[in-house]
């Protein structure tokens, strides 16, 4: 669990970094929809509405029945870790990571140039040209450290409604996570209705913000709900990259398959640099 609760503060921490090709503009590609944008559209639908409103009933039932105990318990022991738990980088891998994510992304730059037409390419476009401002950066980070509070850490009213919404839809994920694997849901549905509830999320926290407008807490959650989206959209295409390259996913189409080549070269890169970078250390 403790593993699961630090997932978000390495991605958010690596995704920062500045590794966008120099030489290369956004729009020498062609215009299509990126997975976000396919999502933003689901997300407002009545299916998806209709979808929202039912896993809320099902949260409702089961807070009240106590099922989420042992889970908040565990959310509780993260939230009492010291802050350096969270910082989990080593700068020389950090630095090392870097250096292979702008080959990465070079990379897959030039197979989207030579495979425009894709849809994947827009997905993968907009992972590689996302260049979040300081003040977005600072929202984003404020909006995902939420994610290591508990009930009450709250140093405002606001904060603390704010850690509670967290936990609420921390909880329907995992709800969520738990009936997809019981009723073989489809992952790609799956995955758009981990989308919808994260789109509900910090539009609930949005509207806590408007009703507390002048606090820091309202200024940083409104900042990050303008850029979360985009944000958004580096994660899930980082996370469909990794699942192409361990073959969780299949590649369809030839742009998935020189991706899935790029990706598995990457990983493989990087897990010798962490191997031979801390091998070095231990023979120290």
């Amino acid at each position: 669990m403790r593993r699961f609760m630090l997932v978000p503060f390495i991605a958010v921490a690596a995704l920062f970094a500045n590794n966008t090709p120099k030489d290369i503009a956004d729009q020498d590609f062609k215009s299509s929809e990126s997975r976000m944008e396919t999502a933003i559209k689901k997300f407002n639908s009545d299916d998806y509405k209709k979808f929202l409103a039912n896993l809320d009933d099902a949260y409702q039932k089961a807070r009240s029945s106590w099922d989420y105990d042992d889970l908040l318990e565990q959310r509780k022991e993260v939230a009492r870790l010291p802050k350096e738990a969270f910082n989990v980088s080593d700068k020389t891998v950090q630095e090392g990571d870097e250096k292979l994510l702008k080959i990465r992304n070079n990379a897959l730059i030039e197979a989207c140039l030579a495979m425009p037409s894709y849809p994947e390419s827009a997905s993968i476009r907009h992972m590689i040209f996302f260049s979040p401002s300081t003040a977005q950066k600072t929202a984003l980070n404020y909006l995902y450290s939420l994610k290591q509070k508990f009930h009450g850490d709250g140093k405002t009213p606001l904060e603390n409604v704010l850690i509670n919404l967290d936990m609420e839809y921390w909880l329907k994920s995992l709800s969520l996570e738990t009936e997809g694997l019981k009723s073989k849901m489809d992952p790609e549905l799956l995955k758009e209705r981990h989308l919808a509830l994260d789109l509900e999320r910090v539009e609930k926290m949005k509207d806590a913000a408007l009703a507390d407008p002048n606090t820091d807490e309202a200024k940083q959650i409104m900042e990050a709900y303008v850029v979360f989206p985009k944000h958004k959209e580096v994660l899930v295409e980082e996370d469909h990259l990794y699942r192409l390259a361990k073959g969780h996913v299949l590649p369809q189409n030839p742009l998935e398959e020189k991706a899935k080549e790029i990706m598995t070269a990457y990983l493989d890169s990087k897990d010798k640099l962490v191997r031979d970078h801390f091998q070095g250390k231990s023979n120290s």
